[in-house]
């Protein structure tokens, strides 16, 4: 028996077709083995079998990022008129009281859980924490103890699959109890000597810092027979209402805050954990919050389609990006709403990404982004998750918290300028900077004080904290000085150069300008301190690669879909 399989390749019209023998046993003796669609490399195709389990005979083509006709706000909203009311119930009861909310938020999590981003198993394995170093450091002068974790998942049901959860988490070693703690996904690795300013500025609050890996819990592409999702189905293929790769970083996630509520030595209050995320981490961070209510706070940057952007905000990146490319991220079932045949679009989703940010109330929830002319692409979409944060306030004022207190029109509510905080427990900033979070962690640790009490300090590390770098300390000028004068001599203008760009950045004392460093923590550049950089580099790099060309051929930040060497769509932004 012969066998044909054909999948849509990324211009729409080509197609990979590849012929698969299926040999014929005797019945009696062995039953032949189910045809299994493969790609260009032979590899099984998660992609073609998960379009034929749904019955998908093509897929719409996903916006490209480049043809500026996808960022036209006047023509972003065709689907206003299919938006779910959050407040209202499936037999059409309006939710008026907040003994109603458990209810209506059933229904949405099981719309959540069956179309968009998967249904967790109940036979996960579970999971088993270990410390495997611990160790004592300090941030800005504040001692700290550090503990690295991995967390070994049972595979005996099949040993040929092994899934470790790489974390770890530090705290200020002067706490006089459990402290709150924020995780952020990362990749777990970072320039050598390196912390993070927020790092210190969490700890200078009391707070706790912590990470997790997601591809130590699931890899981030279509091999979603590994993982724990692999795991969990013995290296099987997934059925369509099961869960993708981020229902599975959130689900790492919540079982970091079950060491945490079984370690009493760990010296975090787990009834404190907050989540941040950047991109498609910040889509983690919002779905990690909005089904785990033992999240305390969660910061999410940038998240785009699949995150706090509305699908059916048709701006940028769309639900066809994501059917085509990254469908990995989400249930299987979320490929059909960016199908051409048979068709469906976003208006036919049971749910948008406001009633995902409902989900979070009462919680607090702070939606960050930073802006287009610094490298927060249009394609992410920050007026479509501004909309969405609009629509969700009625659940946050329903349950007596404060939501953005912007008018409440989603579609003429005008968008904060850049720098201001506005809202309570849903809150909205954008910052001056791009595609990152850093800018907006002073903010976020000025605003989540007022909901997330820290354990104060002793007063020596009090003390410490409150020393600003360098301005305040004008006794660390001569030190740098001297650091700056050793640094030099290794510049020998072939292999090493030393750029010194002081004299634009402070006085000839010192004294940092005004304006050049972050007014919060005091540490971190501002846009205007990184273009001082910038323009001291420029002719370094100039003279090592040559003018600029005149025609710029890099890619937007979050990729061209005709350079996505997968399926159809783009590698999205987030």
């Amino acid at each position: 028996m012969l066998r044909t399989f054909a999948r849509p390749s990324m211009d729409g019209s080509r197609r990979v077709r590849l012929q698969s023998l299926v040999a014929l046993a005797f019945a009696s003796l062995i039953a032949a083995p189910s045809a299994r669609p493969a790609d260009a490399q032979g590899r099984f195709d998660d992609h073609q079998n998960m379009m034929d389990q749904l019955g998908i005979k093509a897929l719409r083509r996903g916006a490209n990022p480049n043809d500026q006709s996808t960022f036209d706000e006047a023509s972003a909203n065709p689907y206003k008129d299919t938006l779910p009311d959050v407040l209202r119930m499936k037999d059409g009861a309006r939710v008026t009281r907040a003994a109603q909310w458990p209810r209506r938020r059933a229904e949405i999590v099981e719309d959540f859980e069956r179309e968009v981003y998967g249904r967790i198993p109940d036979h996960v394995p579970p999971v088993q924490w270990e410390v495997t170093a611990t160790t004592r450091g300090d941030a800005n002068g504040i001692p700290t103890i550090t503990k690295s974790l991995v967390g070994h998942i049972d595979n005996s049901a099949d040993p040929a699959l092994e899934v470790e959860i790489q974390a770890s988490y530090t705290v200020p070693a002067s706490a006089s109890g459990p402290v709150p703690i924020m995780i952020e996904f990362s990749f777990g690795f970072g320039r050598p000597g390196f912390t993070p300013a927020w790092h210190s500025l969490a700890i200078a609050r009391g707070w706790g810092y912590g990470s997790i890996v997601p591809t130590s819990i699931q890899p981030d592409n279509d091999r979603l027979t590994t993982g724990i999702i692999g795991l969990t189905n013995k290296g099987q293929p997934r059925k369509p209402d099961q869960w993708g790769a981020l229902r599975a970083w959130a689900w790492g996630v919540s079982r970091l805050i079950d060491y945490f509520e079984q370690d009493r030595t760990s010296r975090v209050d787990p009834k404190k954990v907050g989540i941040a995320g950047l991109s498609r981490y910040g889509k983690a961070a919002i779905v990690a919050e909005a089904f785990d209510t033992r999240v305390a706070v969660g910061l999410i940057g940038s998240s785009g389609e699949g995150g706090t952007k509305l699908h059916r905000h048709l701006f940028g990146e769309a639900v066809e990006n994501l059917a085509g490319g990254e469908y990995y991220w989400m249930a299987g079932n979320f490929m059909k709403y960016g199908a051409s045949d048979p068709p469906k679009t976003a208006a036919d989703l049971p749910v948008d990404s406001h009633e995902l940010i409902a989900l979070c109330a009462p919680r607090p929830c702070f939606i960050s982004h930073g802006i287009v002319e610094h490298g927060d692409a249009k394609w992410i979409d920050a007026r479509g998750s501004f909309m969405a944060a609009v629509l969700a306030g009625p659940v946050y004022r329903l349950l007596g918290k404060r939501d953005l207190g912007t008018p409440g029109d989603y579609l003429t509510d005008p968008m904060p300028p850049v720098g201001t905080l506005i809202g309570g427990e849903l809150a909205w900033r954008q910052h001056e900077g791009g595609h990152d979070l850093t800018p907006n962690w002073p903010a976020f640790f000025d605003w989540v004080q007022r909901y997330i009490k820290a354990i104060a300090l002793s007063r020596r590390d009090q003390q410490l904290a409150r020393r600003a770098p360098r301005n305040e300390d004008l006794q660390l000028v001569p030190v740098i000085r001297k650091v700056n004068e050793r640094l030099a001599r290794l510049a020998d203008n072939r292999k090493v150069w030393f750029l010194d760009v002081n004299d634009r950045l402070a006085d000839q004392e010192g004294r940092l300008f005004d304006g050049m460093m972050n007014a919060g923590d005091k540490l971190h550049p501002t846009v205007r301190g990184y273009q001082v950089w910038a323009d001291g580099l420029k002719p370094l790099l100039t003279q090592r690669l040559g003018l600029p060309a005149s025609i710029d051929q890099a890619p937007p930040p979050t990729g061209d879909p005709s350079l996505n060497p997968g399926p159809i769509g783009t590698a999205a932004g987030g």
